[in-house]
């Protein structure tokens, strides 16, 4: 199994998630069937390899929620990803595997029309090429059956070598797609998905269509429609390159600048109005991001005709809700001696 360099980076990120779901480290390394110093050891650098699938197991477990798995490991490789320098970031091999597996990104329509006309004239159906895709045989010429075995379905799995030429990455997933997701992109039904869904179906279609260099002929085509991984993306933006930027990334940093021109008004308006306001929201979105942007989503524009008795009773209501909830957490959780 990929063994992964163990870093200052994600031993850090393991802390900070096993603290904020306030599980003890000799409780977690006795689910991952470990010594019961193991977690401690992992997180104080004592532990210079680890396994892949731990560290899946470790972030399944510490997060059960899938969608909060997503939301808190994106954040996580994102802020990491444009901190650290470049040099850094080619050592985190389990940032990149993070992101190849969690980043779920809008499929642009671009794509979709490629793989259905591709479809059509390959005379193939969605599900022949699920069928073709799930036979893995890159796979099982490439691995051992040991290896294969141990290799958990839909999970990437990398290695990154520091060759004389530079750094290169070997990509290792063993496909079980379900035999409608093609279908389903092509429907729309499906509209997001990660970066190495949509670079093993592209690439299919080269196999199939019988072209050489297909992987990479496959990652040039997702870069070309703006189909990007997360450090290819910082690369566009440290380059200050946006209009290699997506569309939806186009359209998100236009509402975030109508935004901040909307705070700075305020505050110009209404000097220290503003300040203690933001750092609140700065803290729910950096603790408890999930929640915080679930509730900006709800539409309150409906409300605007409310008197100002009623506006101070529904935001009386929303205060003894928020008290009710954080009761239910103070009731729940036993007391922890040491985290």
């Amino acid at each position: 199994m990929p063994l992964l360099d163990v870093t200052t980076e994600m031993s850090n990120a393991i802390k900070m998630c096993r603290k904020k779901a306030k599980i003890r480290g000799d409780i977690l390394s006795k689910d991952l069937k470990k010594n019961t110093s193991f977690i401690s050891y992992l997180e104080n650098g004592r532990i210079n390899k680890i396994d892949s699938n731990l560290l899946y197991n470790i972030f399944e477990i510490i997060l059960p929620d899938k969608e909060e798995r997503i939301t808190t490991i994106n954040k996580l490789i994102h802020d990491l990803n444009f901190s650290l320098s470049e040099e850094e970031i080619e050592k985190q091999e389990w940032m990149k595997m993070m992101d190849l597996q969690y980043r779920i990104l809008p499929i642009p329509d671009n794509i979709v029309t490629f793989i259905e006309s591709s479809l059509r004239q390959l005379e193939l159906s969605p599900e022949e090429l699920v069928s073709y895709i799930n036979e893995n045989k890159e796979l099982t010429t490439s691995c051992s059956k040991e290896e294969y075995d141990e290799l958990e379905v839909n999970k990437v799995y990398i290695r990154i070598e520091n060759e004389s030429k530079g750094f290169s990455e070997t990509l290792k997933i063993k496909f079980n797609m379900p035999s409608h997701f093609i279908e389903d992109i092509i429907n729309k039904k499906i509209i997001r998905c990660n970066y190495v869904s949509l670079l093993v179906i592209i690439k299919s279609i080269y196999e199939i269509e019988g072209n050489n260099d297909c992987y990479e002929n496959a990652k040039q085509f997702l870069q070309d429609n703006k189909f990007y991984t997360l450090s290819e993306k910082r690369t566009f933006m440290k380059n200050k390159n946006i209009d290699m930027l997506s569309n939806y990334d186009i359209k998100s940093r236009k509402i975030i600048q109508l935004l901040i021109n909307q705070f700075i008004a305020i505050d110009d308006t209404h000097p220290d109005f503003l300040q203690d306001k933001l750092e609140v929201l700065y803290n729910n979105i950096k603790t408890e991001p999930s929640l915080t942007f679930a509730s900006l989503s709800k539409d309150l524009s409906g409300l605007k005709n409310l008197s100002m008795e009623q506006k101070k009773d529904f935001i009386a209501d929303y205060s003894d809700l928020i008290l009710k909830y954080k009761q239910y957490i103070l009731n729940e959780i036993p007391a922890i001696e040491e985290l």
